[in-house]
């Protein structure tokens, strides 16, 4: 079988706001506060982007913690939760009244705060509060902490910031607009989440992919081959993308080569059959609607029965389990337990697996993880940007998977990857499968911040 993984790995050589942050990052770890090992582990967390976890282990010293890190764990907590206002208001407070206890930590804090404020469009704020670290913060840390390394830290992170903002600002913004009260969609294959959208008033078939941190990614090929003007590699602004009745104006579209797919199938030999395979999918990679605008709708609900997808929440529902979501950096995640062991799952609806379990998770874990392989011959390939790849199939053996408080019946379908090995804020992928074999509708509630499984 071939999978459909795409844009998740993509890389782009361009100025980005997840590229400034990673930049900033550099210049200073959470470190200066961690007194304990559990405040430590704490702020690790954090780090990881693994935000649906903090609180349990902010819970281990919050009987003797300070306000300091209080408000990290709340403006995080908020974060994870897509409260973005909340954690706005959360890190401004501790920054402004407790930077002494930050120290060093004082950077990493702000650039927390410079994202939320880009993302929420506040960019008055996000001037002000450069003003704030430039023309207040750096004279006072200046003579409380009397270091000059840390200092001149503050004036480069001063320079880049201004830099950033200038550029960032004069961006056009992001906007949403529902003129009624959005109709049904129908769902057009049965492979993934598909539905029609207009691309600047054309009409376009799309997948809709919670694993995607991009708006929008089209792959070049079919960019040209359909008469979108683009470079390969590039992003553009689209005037606008219509979702059924939501429109979308100044959306961020990214391009990228899904390379020469005839010299795939001939240096991995594949054969007729699945060549054959392999230039189907090729030729239905279009338009991919990622989390930043499936977030935004704020509700959708899935109706595998009718293949329709409606918007609107009903308050009389009544759902027959239920599990919380989580926002990660560049994330969708969910709670779950695998062989009585807790971690963190990444809602991936352009994955059309059912599960796939990261080496890195359960190599830590012992005898937990037991694993079978399958013949060679009935490998999967998955089809990403970097090409066809081979993989054998190797499950995991006897698994139990408990998600909503309930008890998820698999089947032997959880397998074994390498995917995204050294990224850690997740370690088991819940893929399309998944979702579709949960019951006859599920719902992404992006305002409560849960899924469900209605009855």
């Amino acid at each position: 079988m071939l999978i459909l993984r795409i844009f998740n790995q993509l890389s782009l050589t361009m100025i980005y706001l997840r590229l400034f942050l990673l930049l900033l990052t550099a210049l200073s770890g959470m470190n200066s506060i961690a007194q304990t090992k559990d405040e430590n582990l704490f702020l690790r967390k954090i780090e990881t982007g693994r935000y649906a976890e903090i609180a349990k282990e902010y819970k281990k010293f919050a009987p003797t913690d300070t306000v300091g890190k209080n408000m990290i764990y709340r403006a995080f907590w908020a974060k994870g939760k897509n409260r973005n206002r909340e954690a706005i208001a959360f890190l401004k407070e501790g920054l402004l009244q407790h930077w002494t206890i930050y120290s060093g930590d004082f950077i990493y804090l702000s650039n927390h705060l410079l994202h939320l404020y880009i993302e929420e469009q506040l960019y008055e704020e996000a001037w002000q509060f450069y003003t704030l670290i430039k023309d207040s913060y750096y004279p006072l840390q200046a003579a409380h902490f009397r270091d000059s390394a840390y200092s001149a830290k503050i004036q480069t992170y001063c320079t880049e910031v201004e830099k950033f903002l200038h550029k960032q600002t004069k961006l056009p913004a992001l906007k949403m607009e529902v003129k009624q009260k959005p109709r049904s969609l129908k769902l057009k294959k049965k492979d993934f989440i598909r539905t029609d959208i207009l691309i600047n008033q054309r009409k376009f078939e799309a997948i809709w992919d919670t694993g995607s941190p991009y708006p929008i990614a089209i792959p070049w090929e079919y960019a040209i081959k359909n008469g979108i003007a683009c470079s390969k590699d590039t992003m553009i602004y689209m005037d606008s993308i219509q979702v059924g009745d939501i429109l979308f104006r100044n959306v961020p579209t990214y391009f990228a080569s899904l390379g020469n797919l005839e010299e795939m199938i001939t240096s991995l030999k594949l054969s007729p059959r699945k060549a054959k395979k392999a230039r189907k999918i090729y030729e239905s990679m279009g338009p991919i609607i990622g989390l930043p605008l499936l977030k935004r709708m704020r509700y959708w609900e899935i109706d595998w029965g009718t293949r329709c997808i409606s918007f609107d929440k009903k308050e009389k529902t009544i759902a027959a389990y239920e599990a919380p979501m989580f926002l990660s950096p560049e994330r969708l995640c969910t709670t779950l337990i695998l062989n009585d062991t807790s971690c963190l799952g990444m809602i991936d609806t352009g994955n059309n697996e059912f599960a796939l379990i990261k080496s890195t998770f359960y190599e830590n874990a012992g005898d937990r993880f037991l694993f079978r392989t399958e013949s060679f011959k009935k490998s999967t390939y998955t089809f990403t940007f970097y090409g066809i790849k081979p993989r054998a199939k190797v499950y995991l053996e006897n698994p139990r998977l408990v998600w909503g408080n309930r008890e998820i019946p698999q089947h032997d379908r959880i397998q074994q990857t390498d995917i995204q090995k050294n990224i850690l804020d997740w370690d088991l992928l819940l893929g399309y499968s998944f979702f579709k074999s949960l019951g006859k509708k599920v719902t992404f509630d992006f305002e409560e911040m849960k899924v469900r499984v209605l009855k």
